[in-house]
């Protein structure tokens, strides 16, 4: 018998026919857009803390997807219920490229893609096992092995995966890839610090 223990839950969901995506586009365009460190040619309204764009640019369409997409995946998973505690949108250019990072001091992240070019980069997803693997020589690409995966984009997909895994993507090679991102934090975490 063998037993695949461990796994790693990363979901996709299609919200193209639960949200206004030219409306969303729209306001990605006046969302304040900076560089940030983390991006290569490209700009972002990430201005850290608890800033949430979704909120600060009145995207309740996609918020109220989003939202039921994480009780969604918080239910499969055992998890507490989370909330977004933050939210940007980011825009690469051609030959742009998200660094190597992931979410500290959050539960889930998530990117929602409002548009999508066949030439966007996709998402990659590390192996958090990686580390671990020191004396192992692989053969072939399997789910046990794999360093990680790529997320193709795509006009209405949003991906939620745990925090702490790192991920990044390859060089941009669309004219500009765009990405509303977010973190979460649960209830009870929430409920604690307040009190």
């Amino acid at each position: 018998m063998m037993h695949k223990l461990f796994p790693t839950l990363i979901a996709e969901y299609d919200l193209s026919d639960k949200v206004d995506n030219v409306e969303v586009m729209k306001k990605i365009g006046i969302s304040g857009m900076l560089m940030h460190g983390t991006l290569s040619k490209g700009m972002s309204s990430y201005m850290g803390g608890y800033d949430c764009a979704l909120t600060r640019l009145a995207m309740k369409d996609l918020q109220t997807a989003i939202k039921e997409c994480l009780d969604d995946y918080c239910k499969e998973a055992g998890l507490e219920e989370n909330v977004i505690v933050n939210s940007w949108c980011n825009v690469l250019k051609e030959g742009g490229y998200v660094k190597r990072h992931r979410h500290d001091k959050s539960v889930l992240s998530g990117a929602y893609y409002p548009a999508s070019d066949p030439d966007d980069c996709p998402l990659l997803i590390e192996n958090p096992t990686q580390i671990y693997k020191m004396t192992e020589t692989k053969v072939y690409d399997t789910e046990y092995n794999v360093s990680a995966i790529g997320v193709p984009t795509q006009a209405g997909k949003l991906v939620i995966w745990p925090s702490y895994l790192y991920h990044e993507t390859q060089k941009n090679s669309s004219e500009e890839r765009f990405t509303i991102s977010f973190n979460t934090l649960d209830k009870s975490y929430l409920n604690a610090i307040r009190n």
